[in-house]
């Protein structure tokens, strides 16, 4: 147990201490038209495992009166290969009612685990991966990977151009009966995957950012739109 915090701790110790060339993009999520929490992405480069990498982070947070109907407080991050955008770690801590996630991937064998049962497999992106691709108009490297990894549990996905700046994702479980590592995860990384929703992601292709997102899945509507700050 000790040798394990030691390996968590040593590898929040380079993140913090490597990281450099830092950019940053606020975003305003909106339920129903109503503002329910800011979204802060970070990303910079790092080093981990000997290898040039890219650190991903978004952190969400509920905002007014949301705090106090499902108040939600979410850190997910992602360190990819520079080279390649191979998954070398993910960590997650989420709040909300009733579920708290916190989980790390270690690197066993040459292998990015879940506490050595399931792996982020090397032909495995992860959604915070692809959103980063994507941004980046790496439509072509998104097509060489096969799945989405979401904590352990495998989803086809389809990427569909509507325009040069505007996508639909489409995604589907590979196993139902696979819950992955996590049983009950956070209320975000549920909904992103439930079946039969609509993901539209729409990028500002001349400042390689995320623009805006929405989520629908029947009457209900996520929106995730950067702003100004």
């Amino acid at each position: 147990m000790e040798i394990k915090l030691y390996k968590y701790y040593f590898i929040f110790l380079v993140i913090n201490t490597i990281c450099f060339g830092e950019e940053v993009n606020f975003y305003k999520i909106k339920f129903f038209g109503i503002h329910a929490a800011t979204c802060i992405q970070t990303m910079s480069d790092t080093t981990l495992y000997e290898n040039d990498c890219m650190i991903i982070e978004y952190k969400v947070e509920t905002t007014g009166l949301f705090n106090y109907l499902f108040k939600i407080t979410n850190k997910y991050t992602t360190i990819i290969k520079k080279n390649n955008y191979e998954t070398l770690y993910f960590h997650k801590d989420t709040v909300q009612p009733k579920v708290k996630n916190n989980i790390s991937t270690e690197l066993l064998n040459n292998n990015v685990k879940y506490s050595n049962i399931y792996n982020i497999n090397k032909d495995d992106l992860t959604i915070f991966s692809l959103l980063y691709l994507l941004s980046k108009d790496k439509i072509d490297t998104i097509k060489s990977y096969n799945t989405i990894d979401r904590e352990g549990k495998k989803y086809n996905f389809h990427l569909n151009q509507i325009n040069n700046n505007q996508y639909i994702l489409l995604t589907s479980e590979l196993d139902e009966d696979k819950k992955g590592y996590l049983e009950h995860t956070d209320i975000f990384s549920w909904a992103l995957f439930l079946p039969n929703t609509k993901k539209i992601i729409y990028i500002d292709s001349k400042n390689h950012m995320i623009d805006k997102c929405v989520f629908k899945k029947g009457i209900l509507t996520f929106s995730a739109e950067r702003i100004a700050q």
